[in-house]
């Protein structure tokens, strides 16, 4: 009868040699010289062989010969001098010919007596996790490639703003190498006006989960000016949400930012001069709608500047008003010229005479993308020039009566003294002829003078 001890390893070793044998991983049993005693029949799975056509052979013509080193390496031992197992990764060779990668496994058996008879190894394919790697390390190397030759700085910081990685491209951007960058806390470089701003969006934007977000900000080139720079940040977050890095494309903006800078001191010395003007100045666009009015505008209409805008003039002026403001509006789009007219309109109750003046405004193609209508106030001087033609008609009048009504029986007299004076005349009739001729020659002097008068006067309303 067996003993109870052996009849325990016997049921021991049938419980392993059932598990090795459906499991999925590659189990394989090999003396020290390297000849497989036991192979799993999940070689056949995994790599194409039978059990029995590699039992007996050496473990070596399966494995790559780069990896051949690693069995010498199928255990260690502990200050203490235990064993353990050893974990590496090596390559096997399927019965196809392709090399697959596998993690493996390795535990000493020890015989009764602490001998070592063989070499246990559990082996699994790991060569989709190989693909994986490697695709990484290309991407890795790709990106890599691809931030050490962009124009734009690419930079890696803590974060406590440290650089850990910088590319070269520093250089070109800022004046510093790499090498002069990393390690440095990006702070340092920063102009301190812009500083504020700059932790406030790492904090309120990065910090709050916000992934991605663009920032602007004044940073020093080595040689000591300033550039204006944009910054894409991209925060790099770790287990829990944690944010562990920031990944920062940085660009040179400083041309358009000092065209921006000039546009709009551009933009505000123009608006000034409108605002300050004393026409009424508006922009339509291509539907008669007002996109733009100055105060001078929206003290005539008795409105809002924000109220005007969006609206057209059949909301300010009369129908009749409207219709022809409309239609020289179109007038102008048509041609793409100036046009200048005075029109006549009641606004509010008050009566106006207005100038109006149309400017087309281009677009890059050449094409008109708004009007902008200046409009002046002349209801002064239309009522004053009214007055004048009402004054010079009158003149007129003055200037016909002098030269017809009277000047006729004046010049009927003059032809009866004419008569007389042919005439035999006694010595008192000459006395009142001569009286009555004086007395018409004073009055034809003052005739001539009222008109020459006239004359004056009327040419002087002409031309005031």
């Amino acid at each position: 009868m067996l003993m109870a001890s052996t009849i325990q390893n016997i049921q021991n070793e049938e419980y392993y040699k059932l598990v090795a044998d459906n499991i999925n991983d590659l189990v394989a049993l090999y003396a020290l010289d390297g000849t497989l005693d036991y192979v799993s029949p999940s070689v056949y799975r995994v790599l194409g062989y039978t059990p029995g056509s590699l039992i007996g052979k050496n473990a070596l013509v399966v494995i790559h010969p780069d990896d051949h080193h690693l069995l010498q390496h199928s255990f260690c031992k502990d200050k203490n001098g235990h064993t353990s197992t050893v974990y590496f990764e090596y390559r096997l060779l399927h019965k196809s010919g392709e090399w697959i990668y596998f993690e493996s496994y390795r535990q000493p058996v020890f015989d009764a007596n602490g001998e070592l008879i063989n070499i246990l190894a559990v082996c699994r394919n790991i060569s989709a996790r190989k693909q994986v790697e490697q695709a990484l390390r290309e991407n890795e190397e790709y990106y890599k490639m691809l931030a050490d030759n962009i124009i734009d700085m690419v930079a890696v910081y803590k974060p406590d703003g440290t650089a850990t990685y910088v590319s070269p491209s520093s250089f070109s951007l800022l004046g510093y190498s790499p090498e002069e960058l990393t390690g440095k806390k990006i702070s340092g470089f920063v102009r301190p006006d812009d500083l504020v701003k700059f932790h406030n969006d790492i904090k309120l934007k990065a910090f709050k989960g916000v992934e991605k977000f663009v920032t602007e900000a004044r940073i020093q080139h080595k040689d000591g000016h300033w550039l204006y720079c944009e910054t894409t940040t991209k925060a790099m977050r770790g287990p829990g949400g944690r944010v562990h890095s920031f990944v920062c494309t940085t660009r040179d903006i400083t041309d358009w930012k000092l065209a921006q800078i000039a546009l709009k001191e551009s933009e505000e010395k123009y608006r000034s001069l409108v605002e300050s003007s004393d026409a009424m100045i508006a922009i339509v666009d291509t539907h008669g709608k007002f996109i733009f009015a100055n105060d001078k505008r929206a003290d005539f209409f008795k409105a809002r500047k924000e109220d005007i805008i969006g609206k057209t003039a059949y909301d300010f002026y009369d129908a009749p008003t409207a219709d022809d403001f409309k239609r020289r509006i179109q007038r102008v789009f048509s041609l793409k010229e100036n046009y200048s007219y005075e029109a006549f309109t009641r606004l509010n109750g008050e009566r106006y005479w207005l100038k109006v003046t149309m400017h087309p405004v281009l677009d890059s193609e050449g094409g008109v993308s708004s009007i902008m209508v200046s409009t002046l106030d002349i209801t002064d001087s239309k009522e004053k020039e009214e007055t004048l033609r009402k004054q010079n008609d009158e003149l007129k009048k003055i200037a016909f009566m002098q030269s017809h009504i009277v000047r006729s029986p004046l010049t009927n007299i003059q032809g009866i003294i004419a008569l007389m004076e042919e005439g035999e005349l006694n010595d008192e009739q000459s006395l009142y002829f001569n009286l009555l001729k004086q007395a018409a020659d004073t009055l034809d002097d003052i005739l001539k003078e009222i008109v020459e008068r006239a004359v004056v006067v009327r040419h002087h309303v002409q031309n005031s």
